[in-house]
């Protein structure tokens, strides 16, 4: 178990990770003994959902659902909850095609962060294939230089001795391995470490009571330079449910956030903009009977075009206040 420390300043990065069995009683009671300033992200497998594939948060978070989350009606598997003190221009989100995969880009001091939040169920290994495919086309932008960090961790529902117990070896199957050997794989061609150590378990099975490792955590090789800890908590699992937490803390912190000038609308002499854009508009060729949707949206380009360029011409920018938080 690991004694992670709380703190109320964005100097660390700290990951509570955990499937819920889809329980509300231990979603409810992981939001609500949970204190917020400890943890900046909440990363949730298998979390309560309600009829319309709504989980439940409170004020201090931000969820994140997976960008497919109703595509061929799946509900979601994932989701991710982002502390409400995280500035929303210190993150984005980033599409992935299944409903069983969350990814969230941080901007932090030693480079992005980039976040998995992954599911791969029990029956098939769809998640760990579209993961395959997915990871050449998008490697640029999930990771845009060396510095940058990658980050997967969730319950990937496999079993092999790099980190189930050798005493489980009833778990290793010729169909397990191979399986697990698809991930090994994947993670070792974009250079993921794991660093959950090996034999430490995370699911204590409700009937037999066997404690197994379903669930993982893995790094860029130059991300454990940054690791603080990476732990379970048994004792903070809640009630009924057979997932422990994994607690990870990184050492490191958000980049500054830098605001952009935007347009000063006060500022405009208006006589001039209503000239300059009436001009621009009659070297417009006017637009035909709005018939059909080409017609139409040819017009509305036009305008968009003589708009833009008529604010980006006329209407001055602010400057950012210098003592400004």
């Amino acid at each position: 178990m690991t004694d992670t420390p709380a703190h109320t300043t964005l100097d660390k990065l700290q990951i509570w990770q955990q499937n819920l069995n889809k329980s509300h009683i231990v979603q409810l009671t992981l939001l609500n003994s949970t204190p917020p300033r400890e943890w900046d992200i909440l990363a949730l497998q298998e979390p309560s959902l309600n009829s319309l594939g709504n989980t439940r948060a409170n004020t201090h978070w931000r969820v994140v659902y997976p960008t497919a989350k109703y595509t061929n009606g799946d509900k979601p598997r994932v989701v991710t909850l982002i502390s409400s003190r995280i500035s929303t221009d210190a993150w984005k989100q980033i599409e992935f095609p299944l409903a069983d995969v969350v990814i969230v880009q941080i901007r932090m001091s030693q480079g992005m962060c980039t976040l998995f939040n992954i599911y791969n169920d029990c029956t098939h290994d769809d998640t760990v294939s579209a993961l395959e495919r997915y990871m050449p086309e998008n490697l640029p932008a999930l990771r845009p230089t060396e510095q940058d960090h990658l980050v997967w961790l969730g319950n990937f529902n496999c079993h092999h001795p790099l980190w189930d117990e050798d005493r489980n070896n009833h778990l290793f199957t010729e169909a397990a391995l191979a399986a697990s050997q698809k991930l090994i794989d994947i993670l070792a061609d974009y250079g993921l470490t794991q660093i959950l150590p090996k034999d430490i378990p995370t699911l204590q099975s409700t009937s037999s009571g066997n404690w197994t490792r379903p669930d993982k955590v893995f790094c860029t090789d130059h991300t454990c330079g940054t690791l603080v800890s990476c732990n379970t908590d048994p004792e903070r699992r809640g009630p009924n449910t057979d997932h422990v937490p994994v607690l990870t803390q990184f050492d490191m912190s958000l980049a500054a956030s830098v605001e952009s000038p935007s347009w000063n609308y006060h500022e405009v002499d208006w006589e001039k903009f209503n000239s300059a854009i009436n001009n621009t508009l009659s070297n417009t060729p006017p637009p035909p009977r709005l018939d059909n949707v080409e017609a139409f949206q040819t017009a509305a380009r036009n305008l968009d075009t003589a708009l833009r360029n008529t604010v980006e011409a006329l209407v001055p920018k602010t400057r950012p206040h210098p003592h400004q938080k």
